[in-house]
């Protein structure tokens, strides 16, 4: 059985960008807050009437046992000092639980009578009985008991106040990004983003196999949002580029969340359509035989959804080109080597995003235009498939093909020489000898 570290520390994508600096100017870095001493009974209060909330979702962790509750309750009745709690409001008054959910969970678990003491070493007469057995001194004793905390205010500026939370996050295992966001921006937005990362197309092609213990689902249903809704205007880092989205949509009307769901949901059907469980997979084209990626490559389905996403309107045509779609993926995947660097180092620079989702949208837009003074750059599937059933050999090196997607057809006269993508000028390759023909072969 697989524990829990390894589970977290095994990668889900690849791509994913190193740490990233956190660059807030001087004038921006406020955070706004205050401390405060409420007793047990006073938060047992906000959450019993909706005013805090313990965030057991948003920590898929196990939660502590009852003797781990049962030790904090001994420590209480002790008086020994507890560690501060730390909590967030948000605009519409209502708290939320950053550190110390365990903590305040079994506090409260204890007032409603969930569990018994046990494993108690100091107080061990006490082990066995629920908070309505204990005296009324000891009752009012936990009822009273101070909780010091801090209250982090939602004027902070946002980068800022996610940074904090970070630091303040003292968990065994720490809060993943998606994790904090689903912690502090409660609302419709995450709900719906949560809802969505649930979507049966989305889990297949993004290589999930359920909901993800450490939300990194969400949060890649996060990406595709922030993408469609300011791609334009992004800089990194790409965190805080995710965190203005969660803070930019966390109230949604009915209209927008139904139109969230509808362009979502058509993205990913017809990339699944389109590109099938490959989608976001890099494809390499070695001496040996190419092979598709073990892995998704998270820059790629930025690339990807971004570019199938605005569109949709030309959904029709995506998919009666969706042959070609696919062979341009694999060649731009096999000969650009800028956009195959900007999937795989430094890959949340400004330049390098740029750079990728407008080639990958500048392929599309040629395929779909379906025009120039040539004709299409690309040959299609179809004729592939009838060179490589008529003679699956490389006509540059003379060797056998061993596969369809290792398969390339090349300009016997190249494109860029003024060679025209007709039957006549085609011959099957390679994609490594194409690739190695130079100019990437046409």
């Amino acid at each position: 059985m697989v524990g829990l570290a390894e589970m977290v520390e095994a990668p889900v994508f690849e791509g994913e960008d190193e740490e990233e600096l956190l660059f807030i100017p001087d004038s921006e870095r406020r955070i706004a807050w205050e401390p405060q001493a409420p007793s047990a009974f006073d938060l047992h209060h906000r959450r019993s009437h909706g005013r805090l909330d313990l965030q057991p979702s948003f920590q898929r962790r196990g939660v502590w046992d009852d003797k781990k509750r049962s030790r904090f309750i001994e420590s209480i009745l002790l008086d020994v000092p507890v560690p501060y709690f730390y909590l967030a409001e948000d605009s519409g008054g209502k708290q939320v639980v950053v550190d110390g959910q365990q903590r305040l969970n079994a506090v409260f678990s204890y007032l409603d009578n969930l569990f018994a003491l046990q494993g108690l070493r100091v107080i061990e007469e006490l082990n066995g009985k629920m908070f309505r057995n204990l005296s009324e001194r000891l009752q009012t004793k936990i009822e009273t008991r101070a909780l010091n905390l801090i209250l982090i205010k939602p004027g902070s500026n946002p980068n800022m106040k996610y940074d904090v939370f970070e630091r303040l996050n003292t968990g065994a295992v720490q809060l993943q990004p998606q994790e904090l966001r689903n912690c502090v921006n409660r609302g419709q937005f995450n709900d719906l983003i949560i809802e969505l990362s649930g979507n049966s197309a989305f889990q297949q092609i993004c290589g999930f196999s359920g909901p993800h213990p450490r939300m990194k689902d969400v949060e890649t249903v996060l990406r595709f949002f922030a993408f469609f809704h300011s791609y334009p205007s992004y800089k990194k880092p790409l965190k805080g580029f995710l965190d203005d989205e969660m803070e930019a949509h966390e109230k949604l009307t009915a209209g927008e969340i139904q139109s969230l769901k509808t362009v979502f949901t058509n993205t990913v059907n017809l990339t699944r359509q389109v590109l099938g469980n490959n989608s976001f997979r890099v494809y390499e084209a070695t001496e040996g035989g190419g092979k598709w990626g073990s892995r998704v490559n998270i820059n790629l389905y930025d690339a990807i959804m971004y570019g199938f996403a605005k569109r949709l309107q030309q959904r029709a045509q995506i998919v009666q080109k969706g042959d070609s779609i696919r062979e341009a993926l694999i060649n731009i995947l096999v000969n650009d080597e800028k956009f195959i660097d900007s999937l795989s180092v430094h890959t949340s620079d400004d330049v390098r995003v740029k750079y990728r989702v407008d080639a990958w949208g500048k392929e599309l837009d040629e395929i779909l235009a379906d025009a120039g003074n040539q004709g299409p750059r690309l040959f299609s599937y179809t004729l592939k498939q009838e060179l490589y059933e008529a003679n699956p050999a490389c006509m540059m090196c003379g060797q056998r093909i061993h596969g369809i997607d290792d398969a390339s057809v090349d300009h016997i006269e190249p494109y860029w020489k003024g060679g025209h993508t007709i039957p006549e000028n085609a011959r099957l390759t390679h994609r490594y000898c194409n690739r190695a023909r130079g100019r990437g072969g046409s």
